[in-house]
């Protein structure tokens, strides 16, 4: 016979997240965020914003960029700290130039950082992606507007 067990009983979370974490790698789904959050997103246009951060379970520095305050893209990660450093200062020098609005140019410059990594970057906890989205004004990069 089966004893009736608290602790086998699922329990309501305390509390609801105000906001939720979106993961995807879908292009529809970003397609679809994108669209539902530029309205009310922290970085205006022409401007991104780039830093790293040490993974808490992979020990190994990311380095992420963001194209409008509310996501996360992962470029590459290093286990030299300085390394990572120098991808985020190399990718502000690359958003400060017309390059930036080149495709074939923007993947040259993703391949080399995907080449120079020791690692695949791997999704940051949630705590980890809140605790960017409360600094992320501190690391703007303001791009130059497209020559048209």
């Amino acid at each position: 016979m089966k004893k009736n067990n608290k602790r086998d009983q699922k329990r309501p979370p305390k509390y609801q997240p105000r906001n939720k974490i979106v993961t995807t790698t879908d292009p529809g789904e970003r397609t679809t965020f994108y669209e539902q959050t530029d309205a009310d997103a922290p970085l205006g246009k022409y401007q991104l914003a780039a830093g790293a951060i040490q993974h808490p379970r992979t020990r190994l520095w990311q380095m992420w960029v963001s194209t409008n305050g509310l996501d996360l893209n992962y470029l590459c990660a290093h286990r030299d700290k300085t390394k990572a450093e120098e991808a985020v200062e190399a990718f502000k020098r690359f958003a400060s130039t017309e390059d930036i609005y080149d495709p074939e140019k923007v993947t040259v410059l993703y391949e080399q950082f995907i080449k120079a990594g020791d690692a695949e970057p791997e999704p940051l906890p949630d705590a980890t992606v809140k605790q960017i989205g409360r600094e992320i004004l501190h690391m703007v990069i303001n791009m130059k507007e497209p020559n048209k």
